[in-house]
């Protein structure tokens, strides 16, 4: 065979090994997590002065999947064929809360169920799509799951039995006075420090070395919703790397109405004590993960309520390794006392 006829051979044999090459293409692998995504979008949403529907800016955002686009235009269309938008879908209400933080995400790599608390906790849903994450959908309450029933704290007193009432031959027992000051069900550690909302009525004990933070509305017109809410309290150990604070302290005035519109209805909720005060125990729940809230009214002020949100006990793959924090939490809620 002449040289040339193997120059022609060996170019041959290389061009369909190429073709064969490209005839099994490698699908590219996904970046960053569903977490990111959202974090990310979130972000973007909150550079903007108003909202993204404004104008339907939205339709430019590369979080979120096609067919959630065409949903946001659906509701638009309805919104402003009412004359006015209701609110705003990717938060669930009418105006920017003060931060939005990315709390835990559940679920598999087709569909993963990531918790958001802006205003309230929300669930948004996150899908690869394309080989990239995007957004499918928002929801403003839990998509459907029925919570089981709360478990019951350890360091929660069992409610009182009711006395029966004395027969008219019997004379009723003189009642005793109010403890001013109830003790605590638990043993206060030496090295716990001494916290105290004057203004509000309540004080509790903290570990000496646990972080706090607090959060206040932002400054201009707050939006009726959140009204009740007078600050928020994050609480966490020291060096804590979770993505939010284990326990949030919320302090609340208004009247019931004006309450019951900071949170969404509960999955369960199971009246218990807590430190001799009558309390209610609230659990909204997500599926596998689920939020606790302890809400203890004051008992002479008639418009406070102090409500401890649990949001490391409901989460498994938080809560592993954690289990010692969890309970501190319980020992936390457990010393409050009302002046």
């Amino acid at each position: 065979m002449q040289p040339k006829h193997w120059l022609y051979l060996w170019i041959g044999l290389t061009l369909l090994s190429l073709l064969a090459a490209c005839g099994t293409p490698t699908p590219p692998a996904a970046t960053g997590s569903p977490q990111d995504t959202v974090a990310a979008f979130y972000a973007w949403y909150d550079s903007f002065e108003g909202s993204p529907l404004g104008g339907r800016v939205y339709r430019d955002s590369e979080y979120l999947s096609p067919e959630f686009i065409r949903e946001l235009d659906a509701l638009v269309d309805s919104f402003e064929a009412q004359g006015g938008g209701a609110f705003d879908p990717f938060i669930c209400a009418q105006d920017g809360p003060e931060t939005i933080t990315v709390i835990e995400a559940e679920g598999t790599p087709e569909l993963t169920h990531v918790t958001v608390q802006a205003w309230q906790p929300i669930v948004v849903d996150v899908k690869l799509v394309d080989w990239t994450w995007q957004i499918v959908a928002i929801h403003c309450t839990p998509p459907g799951e029925t919570s089981a029933a709360p478990r019951q704290p350890a360091l929660v007193e069992p409610p009182p039995e009711a006395t029966p009432e004395p027969t008219p031959t019997e004379s009723a027992p003189p009642a005793e006075p109010p403890n001013e000051t109830p003790l605590p069900v638990v043993d206060i550690p030496a090295d716990w420090v001494y916290f105290e909302d004057a203004e509000h009525g309540f004080s509790l004990y903290l570990p000496a070395d646990w972080e706090t933070q607090q959060l206040r509305p932002r400054g201009g017109d707050v939006p009726d919703g959140e009204k009740a809410r007078k600050y928020t309290w994050l609480l966490q150990p020291q060096g804590w790397d979770g993505i939010a604070a284990p326990l949030h302290i919320e302090v609340t005035e208004g009247t019931a109405a004006q309450f019951e519109r900071l949170y969404p209805p509960p999955s369960a909720s199971e009246e218990i004590v807590v430190n001799g005060y009558p309390a209610i125990q609230t659990i909204e729940s997500y599926g596998e993960i689920f939020i606790a809230r302890h809400i203890l009214p004051h008992p002479a002020l008639a418009d406070v309520r102090i409500v401890f949100q649990d949001t490391l006990s409901g989460f498994p793959a938080r809560l592993a390794g954690n289990e010692a924090v969890s309970e501190t939490l319980l020992q936390i809620i457990h010393t409050v006392t009302f002046e």
